[in-house]
């Protein structure tokens, strides 16, 4: 019990350090902060589901997570290109920026992916719940992002509604995909 109650308080300390990296006040080690924050909040999250839904339901996830984060990787390669297409620059794939970004995208579905087996535990598989949960998403991930880098968006892309329609609709995506997901691995077979 008290093992579980010190996992769920990892949580909201990792997002606490994501929000100080994100805000730059330590700028030379912003990074490292923000990665910091998602680890804890990652392994707190997958520690409070394991010992709260059991290890079937930490690998549904994560396996849901992984698959969700490759379409969020996707959708996100895809508006780069497009930003880059229509603001006239010749778009360049590289290895490192590519890798990067999916790399990202997969670490960063853990947190999220555990959230949605916590907020869908006890209700039967429903897509509406799948676009409740990705809305949520949006607005406490997608929203703030879209503050943050409304400069860069209007300074790179010639058509800032595609950046912006992007940042919006991937957590919705990717909630939606997680849903389908785990009726692909078996969730709602009662862990």
């Amino acid at each position: 019990m008290i093992v579980r109650r010190l996992s769920l308080l990892g949580v909201p300390l990792g997002i606490a350090l994501i929000g100080v990296g994100v805000t730059r006040t330590m700028s030379e080690f912003a990074g490292e902060v923000v990665f910091l924050g998602i680890f804890i909040a990652g392994c707190s999250a997958v520690s409070y589901t394991w010992l709260s839904l059991g290890r079937k339901a930490v690998f549904s996830g994560i396996a849901a997570g992984l698959v969700g984060a490759v379409v969020a990787w996707v959708a996100m390669r895809t508006m780069m290109r497009l930003v880059a297409l229509t603001s006239g620059i010749s778009p360049v794939l590289t290895f490192g920026g590519t890798s990067f970004i999916l790399i990202a995208s997969v670490i960063l579905s853990i947190l999220p992916a555990m959230g949605y087996l916590r907020f869908t535990k006890q209700s039967e598989p429903s897509f509406r719940k799948g676009l409740l949960y990705g809305l949520i998403l949006t607005s406490i991930g997608g929203l703030p992002v879209l503050l943050l880098e409304t400069g860069e968006i209007t300074s790179i892309a010639s058509q800032p509604l595609i950046p912006v329609a992007f940042i919006l609709a991937v957590p919705v995506l990717f909630a939606l995909t997680l849903e389908a997901s785990l009726r692909a691995f078996g969730k709602y077979n009662r862990l």
